[in-house]
């Protein structure tokens, strides 16, 4: 379900009306800065390179989301650690020239990571989207309970108390399909 705010926000970026990304900015902002910085590792200088490089992508591809598949939320920060991934790669490329074998072991990754992220997503298909988003945060993209907690804006009990209760209904999918 869209929040009231998202489908405004949504709308104006539909209608290409500036008033959406300056909307999308003042919510989420500080969470897409964060991303950015936790994937740029290094390159902190480029953080604000990102940013814009994600709200263009949001602009251009706005006709992509599909809320039956994600909150608009995820979607924006997923289009955002996309592209700290491509400027990393962008940067490693001018910073050196990588041998055969590095750039090998990059398709290798890749590929790792997209059939992890396919597993991940089946594995944890059969809870609500708060908990996948929370599980996401946590087991995947490497946040800390505390951060989790500023992200989906709630406090840090409830972050533990929702990551216990959907890893026992994990455990519960799991026992009933004997896997």
């Amino acid at each position: 379900m869209l929040e009231l705010n998202d489908k405004r926000m949504i709308k104006l970026i539909k209608k290409k009306d500036e008033a959406g990304i300056k909307l999308l900015l003042q919510t989420y902002g500080g969470i897409m800065k964060s991303v950015a910085r936790r994937h740029l590792y290094d390159l902190d200088s480029h953080v604000d390179e990102c940013m814009n490089d994600a709200l263009l992508a949001v602009w251009h591809n706005i006709e992509d989301f599909d809320h039956a598949q994600s909150s608009f939320k995820n979607w924006m920060l997923t289009v955002t650690r996309f592209k700290a991934i491509d400027l990393l790669r962008k940067h490693a490329k001018e910073r050196d020239n990588t041998t055969f074998d590095e750039a090998h072991q990059v398709v290798y990754e890749d590929k790792h990571e997209t059939l992890w992220q396919s597993e991940w997503a089946d594995l944890i298909k059969n809870l609500n989207e708060k908990d996948q988003q929370l599980l996401t945060l946590i087991y995947v993209e490497g946040y800390s309970a505390e951060e989790a907690a500023q992200i989906m804006q709630t406090n840090r009990n409830n972050v533990y108390n929702r990551i216990s209760k959907a890893k026992k209904r994990l455990r519960r999918y799991k026992n009933e399909q004997n896997i």
